[in-house]
């Protein structure tokens, strides 16, 4: 009787005891690992992850108190200023109009409020009222400009909301390690007119509040 030539190769896969383990797992399709051996180089990489995981957030978090990665759109947006929480219209609910009295407890909740204005998007920035008639704002050395101009004009407008009456606006620029330093100021040149807010040799004009975009078809 002749054997089967094909047969006989079957049989020499199955029986053989000494294949090595990956063999016969991909003979079988199946995918095993060596026993007594955990984790691999996934594993391996799941553990560098973890661990550079606090690096990464102790970074973002260096760079948001830098000011230097800051959401698009904080500071960048100043023409939508008037409409940051909390606004005028909300602080009115809050405390009556007029004159400031000696001794009037409007001062505190009218700095408190807007230096938390500014904070909560992110911006280094105080307000400080000192009465009758002086405002000064202390801005980070890493807020633009514009951004600056935009803070004292609205500062301004609504403290002459509340209040009833003009204000002169000393805008500083603070630092970690040096004293803080004037850079601008606004002055109206009479009760009703417009205010000038001049950076050194820059004069900036009143920012008036821009109309909406058309909203397209």
């Amino acid at each position: 009787m002749v054997c089967c030539p094909a047969a006989q190769q079957v049989s020499a896969v199955d029986d053989a005891p000494d294949a090595p383990l990956d063999n016969q797992a991909n003979a079988r399709g199946l995918n095993e690992t060596v026993p007594g051996v955990s984790g691999g180089a996934s594993d391996f990489e799941d553990g560098g992850k973890l661990r550079a995981l606090p690096i990464l957030i102790g970074v973002i978090g260096a760079l948001l108190i830098a000011g230097l990665a800051r959401p698009h759109g904080l500071d960048t947006g100043p023409r939508n200023m008037a409409s940051w929480d909390p606004t005028v219209h909300e602080i009115l609910q809050t405390m009556p109009v007029g004159h400031i009295a000696e001794g009037d407890e409007r001062v505190e909740r009218f700095n408190r409020l807007l230096t938390t204005r500014y904070r909560q998007r992110l911006l280094a920035v105080r307000v400080i009222l000192h009465p009758p008639d002086r405002i000064e704002i202390r801005c980070g050395a890493n807020i633009n400009r514009r951004v600056m101009a935009r803070i004292a004009v609205q500062t301004e407008s609504d403290a002459h909301t509340l209040f009833s009456r003009p204000f002169d606006v000393d805008v500083y620029e603070t630092y970690v390690a040096a004293p803080k330093r004037k850079i601008a100021e606004l002055r109206r040149n009479g009760p009703a007119s417009r205010p000038t807010l001049t950076f050194g040799d820059e004069r900036w004009s009143e920012y008036s509040p821009m109309p909406s975009a058309p909203e397209s078809d």
